[in-house]
């Protein structure tokens, strides 16, 4: 389970360096999430860190793609409504 954990945070922070700045960026930011040791021993908690760590990343690339793309108002209400979720 930690695996799947730690595999999904290393796509999500990929994917918000990719759409903050570039691939490369993105690239080096997994890179440096696997390279730091205290999230490996952070990590290694069974389902209390990674679920946070997941939920936090995905509220933040949410509110990225809000500030980066245009957005319809049905998109906009739906992401909202995805984010209201993430919070609770």
């Amino acid at each position: 389970m930690n695996l799947g954990c730690f595999i999904a945070i290393l796509i999500l922070v990929s994917k918000l360096g990719k759409e903050v700045f570039d691939q490369r960026t993105g690239r080096a930011a997994a890179a440096a999430v696997v390279l730091w040791p205290s999230f490996q021993l952070h990590n290694t908690q069974v389902l209390k860190e990674p679920i946070c760590i997941i939920a936090m990343l995905i509220l933040v690339r949410l509110m990225v793609s809000w500030l980066t793309s245009r957005l319809s108002w049905r998109r906009g209400l739906a992401t909202g409504l995805l984010g209201e979720l993430r919070l609770v």
